[in-house]
C-alpha cells in the first residue's frame, strides 16, 4: 500500500468521524497503523477515533504512542489533556497543561486557555479558571465565553457579565433573557441598569435601551436616574 493508499484511508477515516461512525473510523485507521507503525499521526488519529467512542484506555495507548514516535506532536499531548479532563483527572491535565504552555502567536494559545479554565474550575480555582477563560475570550474562544458568562453570573458579576453578553450574542430575544436576568438579579444596583442601557444604546437598539428604562422605574422606583446618564437618555425613546 503506498502514500497515496494512506492517504485515502485518512480521509475515508476523517469522513467517518464527521459522520459520527467513530467505529468505523476506528478500524481504518487502525489499517493506517498496521501499514506505516511509525506514524504519529495515525496512532494520534486512532486515540482521537477511540477517545470518541468512550474507549479510553485505548485511547491513552494510541496517543502515548503517537507522542513517543513524535514528541513534538502537539495534538497527542492536547488528546491526553482532554482525556483527563474526560476522566475526571483535574490535577493531571492541569500539570500537563502547565508543561505543554504554547508560545504566543500559536494557533493552540487560547485552546490551551480554556482548557486549564476547565481544570483550574473543577480543582475549585475559580479566580484562576475565570482568569484562563478571560484570556480565552479576548482571542475568540466560543466555549470558553459560554463558561465564563455562566460563572460571572454566577458569581454576581453583572456589568462584566453584560459587557461579555453583548460582545459574543446578537440574537436579540436571547441577549435580553440574559439582560433581564442580570436587572432582576442586581438587587437594584442602578450601575448595572445604567450598563446595560448604555450597551443598548451604543448598538442603536432604542427599544431595547427604553425596556431597561421602564424596568427601572417599575422595580426601582426610589432610584435617582439622573445620576445613571445612559437610564436618564433611554427615557426618551
Amino acid at each position: 500500500m503506498g502514500m497515496s493508499d494512506i492517504s485515502e484511508l485518512f480521509n475515508e477515516a476523517r469522513a467517518l468521524c464527521e459522520q459520527k461512525r467513530y467505529s468505523q473510523a476506528y478500524e481504518l485507521y487502525g489499517q493506517a497503523c498496521a501499514v506505516q507503525p511509525d506514524s504519529a499521526i495515525a496512532w494520534y488519529n486512532r486515540g482521537g477515533a477511540a477517545f470518541l467512542m468512550g474507549l479510553h484506555a485505548e485511547a491513552e495507548t494510541h496517543y502515548r504512542r503517537a507522542r513517543k514516535l513524535d514528541p513534538t506532536l502537539e495534538e497527542a499531548v492536547y488528546g491526553l489533556i482532554r482525556l483527563h479532563l474526560a476522566r475526571r483527572e483535574w490535577t493531571e491535565a492541569r500539570d500537563l497543561l502547565n508543561e505543554h504552555r504554547p508560545p504566543e502567536g500559536r494557533a493552540l494559545v487560547p485552546e490551551w486557555q480554556y482548557l486549564m479554565g476547565v481544570a483550574c474550575q473543577n480543582l475549585g480555582e475559580i479566580e484562576a479558571a475565570i482568569a484562563a477563560y478571560r484570556a480565552a475570550v479576548t482571542r475568540r474562544h466560543a466555549p470558553a465565553q459560554r463558561v465564563l458568562l455562566r460563572l460571572l453570573l454566577q458569581r454576581k458579576q453583572f456589568t462584566e457579565a453584560l459587557d461579555l453578553c453583548f460582545a459574543m450574542i446578537s440574537d436579540a430575544k436571547e441577549r435580553w433573557e440574559i439582560v433581564h436576568g442580570c436587572l432582576r438579579a442586581s438587587e437594584g444596583d442602578g450601575s448595572v441598569y445604567d450598563r446595560a442601557a448604555q450597551l443598548y444604546l451604543a448598538s442603536l437598539q432604542w427599544a431595547y435601551a427604553a425596556r431597561v428604562a421602564a424596568y427601572a422605574r417599575r422595580l426601582l422606583p426610589d432610584l435617582n436616574r439622573s445620576a445613571y446618564p445612559a437610564l436618564k437618555e433611554s427615557t426618551w425613546f
